[in-house]
C-alpha cells in the first residue's frame, strides 16, 4: 500500500492526480495512506435533492456503479467522514472544496455508522459547521459513497 497521505484525485478514466491539481472535473478522492476512495459528489434523489431518509442513502449508495466500481457503500462516521473528509479549520462548509467541490449543505449527511443505542438512529454530519450529531433514520439527508480501493 502507498504511505503517502497526500490525496489524490481520481479522473474519470481512472488516471489519479495530485490533490493540488486545480481541476475539479475528478469523479472520486483516494486517500492512498488509509486506501479508502470517497465520491466526489454527494448521494442524491433523482431530483438531486436529499433523500428521503438514511435507507434510501443506503441503497444509493450500494447502486453505485463508478469506475468500474459496484462496492460502493456509504462512508463510516470514523473511518472517513472524520478522518478524511470532515476538516474542522473550514466553514459552510467543513470540508476542502478543492476535493469536495459541490457537495450541498442544506440538510444533514448520513454515515454508514448506526448508533448502539437505537436501531432507528444513525450518525450523521452538518457540513455548514462541521457538526456531528445523531438522527433518527427516517430523515432526510445526503450521503457519501466510499469503497476500500487499496488494502
Amino acid at each position: 500500500m502507498n504511505t503517502s497521505t497526500t490525496p489524490l484525485k481520481v479522473l474519470a478514466d481512472g488516471t489519479e492526480v495530485p490533490a493540488t491539481d486545480p481541476r475539479t472535473d475528478h469523479v472520486a478522492i483516494l486517500f492512498p495512506d488509509t486506501g479508502w476512495m470517497v465520491a466526489r459528489d454527494a448521494l442524491t434523489n433523482a431530483d438531486g435533492e436529499a433523500h428521503a431518509n438514511a435507507d434510501a442513502v443506503d441503497a444509493d449508495a450500494r447502486q453505485l456503479h463508478l469506475l468500474g466500481f459496484n462496492d460502493w457503500f456509504n462512508a463510516p462516521l470514523d473511518e472517513v467522514w472524520l478522518r478524511h473528509v470532515l476538516k474542522h479549520d473550514r466553514y459552510a462548509p467543513a470540508v476542502d472544496t478543492n476535493l469536495f467541490p459541490d457537495l450541498p449543505t442544506d440538510d444533514w449527511y448520513w454515515t454508514g455508522t448506526a448508533a448502539p443505542w437505537s436501531s432507528g438512529s444513525a450518525f450523521s454530519v452538518l457540513l455548514l459547521g462541521g457538526g456531528v450529531g445523531f438522527l433518527r433514520r427516517d430523515s432526510s439527508g445526503f450521503g457519501l459513497a466510499c469503497r476500500r480501493a487499496r488494502q
